[in-house]
């Protein structure tokens, strides 16, 4: 079930994803989603700008953006390319918090996969 997400955070997370996401990976996640021709459908009359994919995407899943339920590749292609952009102190804190299990990595460089791959 996917919970309601009030205007302010609505919009935070579309600036975010908009500065943040290529609009092809947005597309992809989309199309694995809905299917090819629901989001054709969408695209028929005019070719959809950043902003709206965005607003889509967010409309589509909701809070369940970051689960692996539906699009499993893309969604953790979403993570790691979030992730990117987080400072190294803040990945550093993150893995200390959530450190993956049998391995212990102490390059900034090799922890953001491993959060990316969290449920």
């Amino acid at each position: 079930m996917i919970s309601l997400i009030d205007e302010e955070d609505f919009n935070k997370a579309v600036c975010i994803l908009e500065k943040s996401v290529s609009s092809q990976l947005l597309r992809k996640i989309l199309i694995a989603d809905c299917g090819k021709d629901f989001y054709d459908s969408l695209d028929v009359n005019h070719k959809m700008q950043k902003r709206e994919l965005c607003e889509l995407l967010i409309e589509e899943r909701g809070t369940e953006l970051f689960s692996n339920s539906k699009s499993k590749g893309e969604t953790y292609e979403l993570k790691e390319t979030l992730l990117s952009s987080v400072p190294d102190e803040l990945i550093m804190d993150l893995y200390q918090r959530y450190p993956e299990k049998g391995r212990k990595i102490t390059s900034v460089s090799y922890m953001r996969r491993p959060l990316a791959e969290k449920r």
